[in-house]
């Protein structure tokens, strides 16, 4: 699975709920982590049915982070950036 996250989820950390396919929720935490793109995570037990288990035994979800960069900043943005970074 793809979830796409903000800039600044990314460096913020956060936490979010997504629909499985079955339709329960699988809950993400990485607050007060930094999610760097493409990183993946895997979620043990949180995957399809195994084929032959018959519902007992589920693999795993592996979760890739894409991160949305802003198309442009503001004149305030790239001040602050600078600031940020020097």
């Amino acid at each position: 699975m793809r979830v796409h996250i903000t800039l600044k989820e990314a460096l913020m950390g956060f936490t979010r709920a997504i629909k499985h396919l079955d339709g329960h929720e699988v809950w993400i935490n990485r607050k007060d982590k930094i999610t760097k793109p493409g990183l993946l995570e895997r979620f043990k037990g949180e995957g399809m049915p195994i084929y032959g288990s018959y519902g007992d035994s589920f693999g795993d979800l592996l979760v890739t982070y894409i991160v949305e960069l802003p198309e442009k900043l503001t004149d305030e943005q790239k001040s602050l950036f600078e600031e940020f970074f020097q």
